[in-house]
């Protein structure tokens, strides 16, 4: 498979006799935590509202966890160790975020929010330093549905949920309406954009070198 559509094989050993690294384990083993602390949210007698944030506060978290997961199925080896347990830490906030915004808090929501935004912006580079499209979840490369999770920093009351909604809703449509095409159309028009600016800044330092010669 080339590095342009897929990932390649682990080396060490076979797909069927993979196990998980210690690493997978632990990561699982936060998310788990995490989605235990969502899950408070249905004690008792919930209501409509309360359905609707657990049903938000889960997408989030499982979102963030296998953007993560892939990554370390994939990579394999050479996953980098720092990353994932800087995903780990984000998800930890977020997990210890989600009594305070379920209470309405802006500040816990808020926190929430932006640790959701940094983990997928670190999943975002990990996938763009491997040069790989990952046709499985194509949102994990794709920030579209981050923009709006973004935006609820600065939002508050229910304007914060009804955009936490629209960006799961974006990523869903990501994931269903985009195919591996359209994300290798995508990485390669950025990657041309990032060629164009290295150019330009070579071509002005060497102008910038050549008038200071001539002075």
């Amino acid at each position: 498979m080339s590095d342009d559509t897929t990932a390649p094989a682990p080396q060490s050993t076979s797909e069927e006799n993979r196990h998980a690294s210690w690493l997978e384990l632990f990561f699982d083993l936060v998310a788990v935590a995490g989605v235990a602390q969502i899950a408070h949210l249905l004690h008792g007698v919930p209501d409509l509202s309360d359905l609707g944030l657990y049903a938000l506060l889960f997408l989030a978290f499982w979102t963030a966890w296998i953007c993560f997961t892939l990554y370390a199925n994939v990579a394999y080896e050479n996953t980098h160790i720092r990353t994932v347990l800087a995903a780990m830490f984000g998800m930890a906030v977020m997990a210890a975020a989600v009594p305070g915004a379920h209470e309405g808090d802006d500040q816990h929501a808020r926190v929430f929010a932006l640790a959701y935004v940094l983990i997928r912006a670190l999943a975002n580079r990990a996938w763009q330093k491997r040069r790989q499209i990952l046709v499985d979840w194509p949102a994990a490369q794709m920030s579209l549905g981050v923009i709006p999770w973004t935006v609820s920093l600065w939002a508050h009351g229910p304007t914060r949920y009804w955009l936490w909604a629209l960006g799961i809703a974006l990523d869903l449509y990501v994931t269903f309406a985009v195919s591996a095409r359209d994300i290798a159309e995508h990485q390669e028009a950025r990657e041309r954009r990032g060629d164009r600016t290295a150019r330009r800044g070579s071509a002005g330092a060497r102008r910038s070198r050549g008038r200071s010669r001539s002075t």
